[in-house]
């Protein structure tokens, strides 16, 4: 998966949870929102380390969180 897709992906997973917080009218705060909490979540594996992906180094492992990282923040 790239780094667009995965970070696409968290975001869309945090909606799941935010979604019953926000009214219709509140879209771009919501999207804020749930870009900040996928943004928390990608912190937590580059700080874990003992998480790294199967069969990448711990550099390459890293490269590919913090690319998730600047995805979401291009959302």
């Amino acid at each position: 998966m790239t780094p667009r897709e995965k970070a696409r992906e968290l975001v869309s997973k945090c909606e799941i949870c935010t979604r019953p917080l926000f009214g219709l009218h509140e879209y771009t705060r919501e999207r804020e929102y749930n870009k900040e909490c996928a943004l928390l979540i990608v912190d937590e594996i580059l700080n874990n380390e003992k998480n790294t992906m199967r069969g990448l180094s711990e550099d390459l492992h890293d490269e590919y969180w913090y690319s998730v990282r600047q995805e979401i923040q291009k959302l």
